[in-house]
């Protein structure tokens, strides 16, 4: 049993209570005993919250988390997770999220942040714009059927990015049908073109897992130095 004193509390609250899980497991350590039940007692309405033990597979998890945060404490990271919880914490004035920069440094870093927010503005502004002028020198070398385009100093060169996507949805069932579903557990492009290339495979199905694939092709843009073009 666990004594609670916050506003609300619901059963929820006693089924997710790692402190619940933590007793049960201290008791079944120390004792022969089985754990009948767990309880969150709300003493604001003096109402017991009941919930049944914890299954191996949650406490198994429970291990997992309390290990991460053992980690934690042992390498001191400490970083601020921010939440309903900060409220009631009593080590605000030690933590970073809520800690004061101190005036001395207060101006240096006022300029800091106002030439950050600058900057981030700006690099908005450029994205869209580099966005912009790719697309359209792309427009340009599809209606001139070239890939190269010269500049005052560098040339631009269009480079072609191509992927394959396969939707194996419809054909799950044939595979399956046919003990081959493993041979492309994950769905990747690979798995699949290595299936439909294995002439050991029924042609029909290798023609009916093709036909899922989509290709995507990605054009983008680099520069080369053209000081030797000119």
């Amino acid at each position: 049993m666990d004594y609670k004193t916050s506003r609300d509390l619901s059963n929820d609250d006693a089924r997710d209570s790692d402190q619940l899980s933590i007793y049960q497991v201290l008791v079944e350590s120390n004792y022969a005993e089985p754990v009948h039940g767990l309880t969150l007692y709300h003493l604001r309405s003096l109402t017991p919250l009941r919930t049944a033990p914890r299954e191996r597979s949650a406490l198994a998890g429970l291990h997992d988390r309390l290990g991460t945060v053992l980690d934690g404490i042992r390498s001191e990271a400490f970083e601020p997770t921010p939440g309903r919880q900060c409220s009631r914490c009593d080590f605000r004035d030690r933590c970073p999220e809520f800690r004061a920069v101190p005036p001395v440094e207060g101006e240096r870093l006022r300029v800091l942040v106002d030439r950050f927010e600058a900057l981030r503005a700006e690099e908005g502004r450029l994205e869209s714009e580099l966005r912009r002028t790719a697309e359209e020198l792309h427009r340009a070398a599809e209606q001139l059927g070239v890939h190269r385009v010269p500049g005052t100093r560098s040339v631009a060169v269009r480079r072609r990015e191509e992927a394959w996507q396969y939707s194996l949805e419809p054909v799950r069932p044939l595979l399956e049908r046919s003990g081959l579903s493993g041979r492309v557990a994950t769905g990747s492009p690979e798995e699949v073109r290595r299936l439909v290339r294995d002439p050991t495979v029924d042609p029909e199905l290798r023609r009916k897992v093709a036909e899922t694939g989509a290709r995507r092709v990605k054009w983008y843009w680099e520069l080369e130095d053209g000081s030797s073009d000119s």
